[in-house]
């Protein structure tokens, strides 16, 4: 038996303009592919299957073909709600889908009802904040991994393969966040939990972080399909394949081919546009970081030679030996125009012109005016 972890679909995201759409069906319809070619019978979605709580129809149109296709190649699924999705939306029709052995989740307090398919226990626990978990089942937890606990307490899980399903920011076995996109730890914007709180299960497919990544031996994200950030492109997205046999499992990845990479291009304006070495990824999403001086209409000719350019930034320049201390002694005896002026010169080591400081100044006054209001 084997199973596929996915998550974070995002369907209908758009990034600087593009719609996405067109390659998220690419990479959902090699998804049928690969589980086909790869005797995959078992499908798990961890949540957030659009990017907002009000998709598109062309979204949601996009996800119920999927769903027609699973169930035209007799592929179970199983599928939670996330924190981009709306409860309702995803969970439209949901007791008609189990007819077909499709089984979506929106409600945590259906979580503790396991679902048994193929020998297989899942446990579907969508995305919920404390004070849900404390209304559905009439209790007060003031932390989410209080609120959790309470409600995997409520579990006994039989003997066998038992898989959780969630969509949450859950720290590693020594309490060490997750990483995101590069290397840095990540502050989620939903409340994290232990990963003791799945202590009791053989594997929980994890959803919301977009890196693919072990959390504790069998606690795993598996990532975005596609690269949704400039951080994103500094690793291969990857299918997670769980492998069972009799009371044991096996986990391995295989990369994901989309329909178009995405690459972030760190040289000089110069470089970036001439140099050949560039040129096979003139059909990617591109993220130019120039290192060198900004560049006039630097967007429109970047993306005459790339036509799916998303997004152009100017590589920060590193400020050394500086006394922190001192730095905001003298920030405090500034004004705000002052201090716009200096970090303007820090990154560029160009003096402001007379129309530039007449910009920035009415935009200050603006933001002030604003923020008394």
């Amino acid at each position: 038996m084997k199973i596929l972890h996915i998550a974070d679909l995002h369907l209908g995201k758009k990034i600087a303009g593009y719609s996405l759409l067109e390659d998220q069906k690419y990479f959902l319809d090699n998804t049928i592919e690969y589980m086909k070619n790869n005797e995959i019978n078992h499908l798990i979605i961890a949540g957030d299957i659009y990017d907002i709580s009000s998709p598109s129809g062309e979204a949601i149109d996009t996800f119920n073909k999927f769903l027609n296709a699973l169930k035209k190649n007799n592929i179970k699924a199983f599928i939670i709600s996330g924190n981009h999705d709306s409860n309702e939306r995803v969970g439209y029709g949901n007791k008609l889908f189990e007819e077909s052995n499709i089984y979506i989740n929106t409600d945590i307090k259906e979580s503790i009802n396991k679902i048994s398919v193929d020998g297989i226990n899942y446990y579907l626990f969508p995305y919920a904040t404390a004070q849900e978990i404390n209304n559905k089942f009439g209790v007060s937890y003031k932390t989410y991994d209080e609120a959790m606990k309470y409600v995997m307490d409520l579990i006994e899980v039989d003997n066998g393969i038992n898989i959780a399903v969630a969509h949450q920011l859950v720290l590693h076995d020594n309490n060490k966040p997750v990483v995101g996109g590069g290397e840095e730890p990540i502050i989620g914007t939903i409340q994290n939990i232990s990963s003791s709180i799945y202590s009791k299960f053989t594997y929980t497919a994890l959803g919301h972080i977009h890196r693919p990544q072990k959390v504790s031996s069998n606690i795993r994200y598996s990532g975005s399909p596609l690269a949704y950030h400039v951080d994103e492109t500094k690793y291969e997205k990857t299918y997670t394949v769980i492998e069972v046999n009799g009371n044991n499992i096996n986990i391995t990845e295989d990369k994901i081919i989309p329909l178009r990479g995405f690459i972030e291009l760190k040289d000089t304006f110069e470089n970036i546009i001439n140099d050949p070495k560039y040129e096979e990824y003139r059909g990617y999403y591109i993220y130019a970081t120039i290192t060198d001086d900004p560049v006039e209409n630097a967007m429109a000719k970047i993306k005459n030679v790339y036509p799916y350019a998303i997004a152009i930034r100017y590589e920060r320049k590193e400020i050394q030996g500086v006394d922190i201390n001192k730095r905001i002694e003298e920030i405090d005896n500034i004004t705000s125009e002052e201090l716009f002026e200096r970090l303007y010169k820090e990154q560029t080591e160009k003096e402001l012109t007379d129309f530039q400081k007449e910009i920035v100044s009415t935009l200050l006054k603006r933001c002030e005016e604003y923020e008394a209001n």
